[in-house]
């Protein structure tokens, strides 16, 4: 793994990337994975006590297969769900989208925390 503040700089980016352009589940799940193996290297590679309680906070989430593959449907399902099913389904799609962006938020937030923490550990 590159260096470890990189990592978790590169993490915060992409989390307010997520955050702003409002990503699909595929694109939070993906960054999920990426998170959960920056907070495995890291639990495996710092012996500092406090910063390790900040990891160990970090946010870690499924997300369920089904909303995975509604969402994968793309545009054209949406639209035939909305048909066929009425908003319900859209805004339940949505809602969990959202959901899971304030967990990436909460992410990030722990990553900011724990960059400054490590600032003078790793260097």
């Amino acid at each position: 793994m590159a260096s470890p503040l990189r990592q978790i700089q590169d993490i915060q980016v992409q989390a307010e990337r997520l955050i702003s352009n409002k990503a699909n589940l595929d694109q939070i799940a993906e960054f999920s994975k990426y998170s959960d193996e920056i907070k495995f290297y890291l639990m495996e590679n710092i012996d500092d006590e406090e910063i390790l309680s900040y990891v160990r906070d970090i946010p870690t989430f499924e997300i369920e297969e089904s909303e995975l593959k509604k969402t994968a449907e793309g545009i054209f399902a949406g639209i035939l769900s909305i048909a066929s099913y009425g908003l319900a389904g859209y805004f339940r799609n949505q809602r969990a989208r959202d959901k899971a962006l304030d967990v990436v938020r909460d992410i990030r937030s722990k990553y900011a925390s724990i960059e400054f923490m490590c600032r003078n550990y790793f260097e």
